[in-house]
């Protein structure tokens, strides 16, 4: 068996699966509005194929305060946009950097 694999999120990954670019493309992306991860974004042509589940986070070190979720949705606390605080942040287009986008306050602009 020979595998190639190609790192590039989950958005590069269905756009390249759409185009007949690839034979399977792992995918974790959240529909804020309908609250389901992966389904409403497979493209025509495709098939998702349920798979593992998993739980997002952030890690931080253990004596750490000022970065927390917080509120229901979940949402970002006002000091990770505080500039000192530091995000290593993921590839524009992976499935975690779309939800700490969409956890981000409106407006706000987080420094990777």
């Amino acid at each position: 068996m020979r595998v190639q694999l190609i790192a590039q999120g989950s958005q590069g990954g269905l756009a390249a699966a759409s185009r007949g670019h690839c034979d399977v493309a792992p995918v974790h992306l959240h529909d804020p509005t309908t609250g389901r991860y992966n389904v409403d974004f497979v493209p025509p042509g495709c098939t998702l194929v349920p798979g593992y589940g998993r739980m997002q986070g952030l890690v931080t070190r253990a004596d750490e305060r000022r970065v927390a979720l917080t509120g229901s949705p979940p949402a970002l606390s006002p000091e990770v946009l505080a500039p000192e605080i530091r995000i290593v942040n993921r590839n524009r287009g992976s499935g975690t950097r779309v939800l700490i986008d969409e956890l981000r306050p409106a407006g706000a602009v987080i420094r990777a």
